[in-house]
């Protein structure tokens, strides 16, 4: 175990991706574009993930649980939570596996657990987008049951966006927070022009519900590796979960800490990749426009 934390100040964010794997294969996916990693965390590392985020995690610091699909993994989920239940946690689902049996054990959490989940809309842009649709009923209880949570969903046709919202504001979505579906290169001006029309239309009717409009953090370097890192299954160290399929960026493990000079060399990596066309590959899942819902200079180095 290490002794002395790596980050100071300390993170307030950490990514625990107990899988690299989904039962979808979404046709934006940047995990299933670039290719699922059949890997899991087992106890033995979730105790050393959070041995090493109790050291570098500030207090009152949120643990994320990512995938892949993290309720694959719901054993790993109940492992975490009945062994670490003073922590703050956020949980990210395409709701597919979520029986009542999960939700119950979940609920019972919900003091110190925000979950977003991610739909696309009508049963048209779900099953085109996803190849299945979701269980309408048992997306209306988690949005019922649960305080915090938010719906994501990714806009892949600008001139649908108004009817795809209204399909989950019917099912009880109080924040819908909108992504961009292209992975790498901002989206042009006819595409903007009619999501902003169709968000502008939700807004108008709906005026008790939060859309949160995609957004690109283009010109500065966001906090991934300062304030926040991503902890894949194997207990290695990313300075986002995104770079862990896409580039290989590790900058160490949870047993030996953080490598200063991998990191940065990311950081320097990183700045090239991003351009007023060409944001940050990691934005799909980016967190600036996370639960805690800070506003963008308040994220933003």
């Amino acid at each position: 175990m290490l002794e002395k934390p790596d980050f100071s100040p300390k993170l307030n964010f950490a990514w625990l991706m107990l899988n690299a794997y989904c039962n979808l294969k979404c046709t934006y996916c940047y995990e299933y574009k670039y290719g699922f990693k059949h890997e899991k965390m087992d106890e033995r590392i979730i105790d050393a993930a959070m041995d090493y985020i109790d050291l570098n995690c500030a207090e009152g610091s949120e643990v994320g649980i990512y995938g892949g699909e993290p309720l694959i993994e719901f054993d790993m989920i109940k492992y975490l939570f009945e062994k670490y239940p003073s922590y703050n946690y956020s949980l990210f689902t395409n709701t597919i596996l979520m029986t009542d049996e999960i939700l119950d054990f979940l609920y019972r959490r919900q003091d110190f657990l925000i979950m977003d989940i991610s739909l696309d809309g009508t049963r048209e842009s779900q099953v085109k987008n996803r190849g299945v649709m979701y269980n309408e009923e048992m997306v209306k209880k988690i949005l019922k049951m649960f305080k915090h949570t938010g719906v994501r969903m990714l806009v892949t046709e600008p001139e649908k966006c108004y009817d795809n919202c209204v399909a989950l504001i019917d099912l009880g979505a109080k924040r819908i927070d909108l992504n961009y579906p292209n992975f790498t290169f901002f989206p042009g001006e006819d595409y903007q022009k009619v999501l902003q029309e169709q968000v502008d239309k939700v807004k108008s009717e709906y005026k008790n519900v939060s859309i949160n409009n995609p957004y690109y953090c283009t010109d500065s370097i966001c906090s991934i590796g300062t304030e926040r890192v991503a902890i894949v299954p194997n207990g290695d160290i990313y300075p986002c979960d995104v770079f862990y399929f896409v580039n290989k960026y590790k900058v160490g493990d949870i047993f030996n800490g953080v490598n200063r000079e991998a990191m940065n060399q990311f950081t320097e990596d990183f700045k090239s990749m991003k351009s007023k066309d060409r944001p940050c590959p990691a934005h799909n899942y980016c967190m600036g426009n996370d639960f805690n819902k800070k506003i963008l200079k308040d994220i933003c180095q």
